[in-house]
């Protein structure tokens, strides 16, 4: 490797961890879904995150055991619960480029991937939340990297039982390890079948039952609970894969699916969509003519996930799916890589410059250090209303938030207000009648959608029916609005 590669491949690296660590020390508030996991992780015991959450959440046992082992030793704050995923996204960085170094030979073309997922917006934003999402790209790639570096006709026995503990706990760390796991049992067996070696064939049959059952365990325990809550069907069905793709309809959701997975690392653009789906479609073809046992081991999560999701039992919500993306860069490089074949060497570092710029993510990612990451800013809005004399009405999506700061933050002090939660079946304009108060505040922290500013306007319409609007204060996904009775 030249030495311009390994700088380019260092400053890359480096560059990834820098804006994952930014994101970790801005502490922008927790929003909807990471407060209510927080609120599990203060209220629950060790024992109690083996049995189905609080709050419509769902979260792998053994990372929230790990979450809360963190706000034990460093305190119940937002750098203490989001540590563990910082931690797992700074491990995948260094998993994709070792499995970059196994798949592709050409240096150039490793560095395209490899900026790609160091520098995906999509990619850093969920590296930094208190959500599973970081943890399941670290198992997908770790998994993916240990099928490659243990082939199978070299497993002995110590071999096995690594890949028997590995498997069995995984399941209860990242719930798409289940379909990781499905293709590297695959894989294997591919292998043996083409060495008809049908011996080891029985001995991948015992591990994956042993995997089976760890499954099982969790799916009945924790995960089908959760399965049949009619809020969370309601909220994830536009993201289950269509039963009929080649309809209009079911074609639409299908393409606004995909979509949904592969910009996020390549690029919204127009061009930027259409070089990374012919890179895609170009890698698979290129594993498949000369590395079958690839397309297995890469492609079949994938696959699986996308049955999974036709049957109604996988959302592929982005984040949800994020583990698919960094698998989807892995077949982008190695069509990259045939283009770069086809370059003379003299000009490839030019080729990989302009893909580069192309590609949106890396730049745009860049821009964001040392720029504020506010998402749902709840701690300003709750701060701004604690200024003001008065009661403050806080509508129900910005309660999580709310209770988290108020009762569990280390900080909680600095959040206390004079408030009264407003749930989805109150009348507005009759609590405002039944507290009695010459002034009062309209609270809520999940203004992150055209739907949520409409119900917002409508609150601030109701609540004009008993006070005169005085102040309106904007926050980054948040708002404000202090009201006088006259």
């Amino acid at each position: 490797m030249k030495k311009w590669q390994q700088a380019a491949i260092l400053l890359i690296i480096c560059t990834g961890i820098i804006l994952r660590l930014w994101w970790f020390y801005d502490a922008r508030s927790l929003f909807l879904d990471e407060a209510n996991l927080a609120l599990n992780i203060a209220e629950l015991n060790y024992a109690d995150f083996f049995a189905p959450l609080k709050y419509q959440q769902y979260a792998p046992p053994f990372f929230v055991v790990i979450v809360k082992a963190f706000t034990t030793l460093f305190g119940m704050n937002e750098w203490a619960l989001r540590l563990p995923s910082l931690v797992f996204a700074i491990i995948s960085i260094g998993l994709f480029y070792q499995l970059l170094r196994l798949l592709l030979d050409n240096r150039w073309a490793l560095i395209y991937p490899l900026a790609l997922f160091a520098f995906s917006g999509f990619l850093v934003r969920y590296s930094t939340e208190l959500k599973q999402y970081s943890l399941d790209v670290a198992i997908t790639l770790l998994l993916i990297y240990m099928a490659l570096k243990l082939p199978v006709q070299r497993l002995q026995i110590k071999h096995w039982m690594i890949w028997v503990a590995t498997g069995c706990l995984m399941v209860w760390l990242s719930m798409p390890s289940v379909f990781v796991l499905f293709s590297v049992g695959i894989y294997y067996a591919w292998q043996l079948l083409k060495d008809k070696d049908f011996k080891k064939l029985g001995i991948i049959a015992g591990v994956s039952l042993c995997w089976i059952a760890s499954f099982t365990l969790i799916y009945y325990q924790v995960l089908l609970p959760s399965l049949g809550e009619k809020h969370l069907i309601n909220f994830h069905l536009p993201y289950f894969f269509p039963a009929n793709p080649f309809s209009a309809t079911g074609g639409a959701q299908a393409w606004t699916i995909f979509r949904g997975l592969i910009a996020p690392v390549v690029g919204y653009t127009a061009l930027a969509l259409i070089l990374g789906i012919l890179f895609l479609l170009w890698g698979i073809y290129c594993f498949a003519r000369k590395q079958q046992g690839y397309v297995l081991l890469i492609g079949l999560p994938i696959l699986i996930a996308f049955i999974a999701s036709a049957l109604g039992q996988f959302s592929l919500l982005p984040r949800v799916s994020l583990f698919i993306m960094p698998l989807l860069l892995l077949f982008i490089g190695k069509g990259a890589e045939a283009l770069f074949s086809l370059i003379p060497s003299a000009w490839q570092s030019v080729l990989l410059l302009v893909l580069l710029i192309i590609s949106e993510p890396v730049l745009q990612s860049i821009t964001t250090i040392g720029q504020s990451t506010e998402i749902e800013d709840a701690k300003s809005a709750i701060s701004w209303a604690a200024t003001k004399e008065g009661k403050t009405f806080i509508h129900h999506e910005a309660m999580p938030a709310y209770r988290f700061y108020s009762e569990c933050h280390d900080q909680h002090d600095q959040y206390q207000l004079d408030a009264v939660i407003i749930s989805w079946d109150m009348s507005l304009s009759q609590t405002l009648q039944q507290h009695p108060s010459p002034a009062f505040m309209l609270l809520n922290s999940h203004v992150i959608s055209d739907y949520a500013r409409g119900y917002t306007q409508a609150w601030v319409q109701e609540a004009q029916n008993v006070g005169v609007l005085k102040e309106k204060e904007v926050f980054e996904g948040a708002m404000g609005h202090y009201f006088v009775k006259e």
